[in-house]
């Protein structure tokens, strides 16, 4: 909040996750190095974290925010990925920045509002209520009962707080829903557990809470579906990303830009040879074979 009291939404989002778009995220930088990504993504991070969203465009401040020499941001990185930005008043800014930042800074006032709204009936029913009683959770849902599958909110655990089990509290959980589906405790168990073992615990975990949350008449074939459609998913991205990579390698092999290829390994241009993407030749003039 600012000092008189009032609620300073642009403060409160640039302690929020900056929100980012892959597939518009991969079409911005398909033609950038792996450096150039990096800086760039640094770049947006920093000006996330300032409340007008933007970074003074002055090269030995952009350069250290990047983590580059003041050189290499002169001669590559710059050139490369300034033309991302667009340039007010002396300060770099991106539009899709603020648009995601507008979203983030009303999204927090309408819950700051809504927490402030709810204060005075919260203040009367604290004075009704006997001495007795527990108070219950806060109907509002800023702090929902836990469901059987919601992960603990690790950043709120204190740090002599002892770690999360999360084989344990999955197997707990997880053979108690199968049970109320008419599976023996070793059936459960076995399931949960090849199930651990292909798609490993974080997505068993969300995949069952997915399934309590939707009262899935039948878990399994539900959970089933969710991570087979998940793993499928994720191929597919691998896949792209294999994709876009060689695509950069084969043009740096082309134009003979040396500095991007230095992790590429004869055996990854052999491959491209082998797929018609380069020549023996190329690879041999870059110094790959």
């Amino acid at each position: 909040m600012h000092d008189d009291g009032e609620f300073n939404a642009k403060l409160a989002r640039t302690r929020r996750p900056r929100p980012i778009w892959i597939d518009s995220f991969l079409r911005d930088t398909q033609l950038l190095a792996a450096d150039e990504v990096g800086a760039l993504v640094l770049l947006n991070f920093a000006m996330w974290s300032r409340e007008g969203c933007d970074l003074p465009n002055d090269p030995r401040r952009l350069a250290k925010v990047a983590r580059v020499s003041l050189r290499l941001w002169n001669s590559r990185i710059g050139p490369a990925v300034l033309p991302l930005f667009s340039e007010v008043d002396g300060r770099l800014t991106s539009e899709n920045l603020r648009k995601e930042a507008r979203f983030v800074e009303q999204h927090v006032k309408r819950q700051s509002d809504r927490k402030r709204s709810e204060k005075p009936a919260k203040a009367l029913k604290n004075i009704s209520t006997p001495a007795t009683t527990v108070s219950s959770v806060d109907p509002s849902g800023d702090c929902p009962r836990r469901a059987p599958f919601q992960l603990p909110n690790l950043s709120s655990l204190r740090e002599d707080t002892p770690p999360v089990n999360l084989r344990k509290l999955l197997f707990e959980s997880g053979v108690e829903i199968l049970l109320a589906q008419g599976l023996t405790d070793r059936q459960a168990r076995s399931v949960i557990g090849k199930w651990r073992s292909d798609y490993g615990d974080q997505s068993v975990f969300a995949a069952l809470d997915k399934a309590e949350k939707a009262g899935a008449t039948d878990a399994v074939a539900y959970v089933n579906s969710i991570l087979k459609s998940e793993k499928s998913s994720h191929e597919m991205s691998n896949e792209t990303n294999r994709t876009a990579s060689n695509a950069m390698t084969v043009e740096a092999i082309k134009q003979r830009k040396h500095y991007l290829l230095s992790g590429v390994t004869a055996a990854a241009a052999r491959r491209l040879i082998a797929d018609d993407l380069v020549t023996a030749a190329e690879c041999r003039a870059v110094g790959l074979l």
